[in-house]
């Protein structure tokens, strides 16, 4: 056995305890600006039809996806969504247009590694209800794509469960004027049953008449399987709306899934950003029991096979990426030496690092049982 190969110096130990990784970054995974016409050019009753096509990243991200929607009604019924200029013809922007349905993106944020890295993600959006009266926009969480695409009728409801609709979501904003005292208004639905507290969150900031902006994050620590536990929490233009604030418990398989859904014949949505609260990192070199941290058990896999033809680690955490050189030799420890403590991005908040003269200690260990060996 080569000695010299395993003459670890005070110096690299210190230098292995302090190279730690940045923390996560948010990463925007897609957009939509909806500068493109789709569906009727004029949605007025008539034949009807509903498409908002694929979303244009035209704000940043890169992930595409074809919006669905509700179907087409036939004439009459004013069901459909349409992509076009609804809210100020002289200004030239199209909008996402609500009349009477729903629509979805098809793209699940549950499996997304970004997501998954940050533990969450958020929705930023303009809206307007562009007509008087008590009709709602909603924005929800975990409600069936296919639901959406099967039928029209009462699809604007379904989503919150409204109505006494069957179908059950598992969270929903409604955002809609306030006829009592003439201003805005924001309800929180939980598995399709309106929450009070709060009851009616009553705003008197923004003119719902005007365009408005709303940024929605759903932080999920442990996940997106049924059982865990998400807090959303929401702000209308950059005010947070403490009492929309709300945790709830996921229970089924949509948890990654959003959409809008409207009961009014103008309702849009418009500059819509969707942003991770992470960014998914591969693998950490050094980290061969895939722990998610270089830390002991990565030494022990090392320890215990030194001078072996087997690697019982994970070859893709090897200096370079692997594959494995056929000897566990000072290139595997290397690996574990020079990345001790370095933590995936996701992980990198908690991780406790060793202090260096604990580091120190760990490499003498090391030394002491390979000498054992020989």
């Amino acid at each position: 056995m080569n000695r010299r190969a395993l003459a670890f110096t005070t110096p690299t130990l210190f230098a292995a305890a302090i190279a730690l990784p940045a923390a996560a970054q948010p990463t925007v995974l897609f957009s939509d600006a909806f500068e493109r016409t789709t569906g009727n050019s004029e949605p007025d009753p008539a034949v009807q039809f509903t498409d908002w096509g694929d979303n244009d990243n035209g704000l940043g991200g890169t992930e595409t996806f074809t919006w669905i929607t509700t179907p087409t009604r036939g004439t009459g019924g004013g069901v459909d969504q349409t992509v076009q200029e609804a809210n100020d013809p002289a200004d030239g922007d199209n909008e996402g247009v609500l009349r009477f349905g729903a629509v979805v993106a098809d793209y699940n944020l549950a499996t997304d590694p970004n997501v998954l890295a940050g533990n969450g993600y958020t929705i930023d959006f303009d809206f307007n209800r562009n007509i008087g009266g008590a009709g709602f926009l909603s924005f929800f969480l975990g409600y069936d794509p296919a639901l959406v695409a099967s039928e029209s009728s009462g699809a604007a409801f379904k989503p919150i469960n409204t109505a006494g609709f069957a179908e059950e979501t598992d969270h929903a904003y409604i955002l809609q004027n306030n006829p009592s005292v003439g201003n805005f208004r924001v309800q929180v639905f939980e598995a399709g049953a309106q929450q009070d507290p709060p009851g009616d969150i009553n705003i008197f900031g923004p003119d719902p008449a005007n365009e408005l902006s709303a940024s929605i994050r759903v932080d999920a620590p442990d996940g997106f399987d049924a059982g865990d536990d998400v807090t959303i929490s929401l702000e209308v233009d950059g005010s947070p709306i403490a009492d929309a604030t709300n945790t709830f418990t996921l229970d089924g398989d949509f948890a990654g899934y959003f959409g809008f859904s409207s009961n009014i014949g103008g309702a849009y949505i418009d500059n819509l950003v969707v942003t991770a609260l992470g960014t998914a990192v591969g693998g950490v070199t050094g980290d061969y029991d895939d722990s998610g941290q270089v830390e002991q058990g990565d030494l022990d896999i090392v320890l215990q096979n030194w001078g072996t033809g087997t690697f019982t680690g994970n070859e893709s955490n090897l200096v370079g990426g692997g594959p494995f050189d056929g000897t566990v030799d000072q290139n595997e420890l290397d690996g574990v030496l020079q990345n001790w403590g370095s933590v995936a991005a996701a992980d990198f908040a908690g991780a406790a690092v060793p202090e260096p003269a604990t580091l120190a200690l760990l490499g003498v260990g090391g030394l002491a049982m390979l000498r054992r060996r020989d």
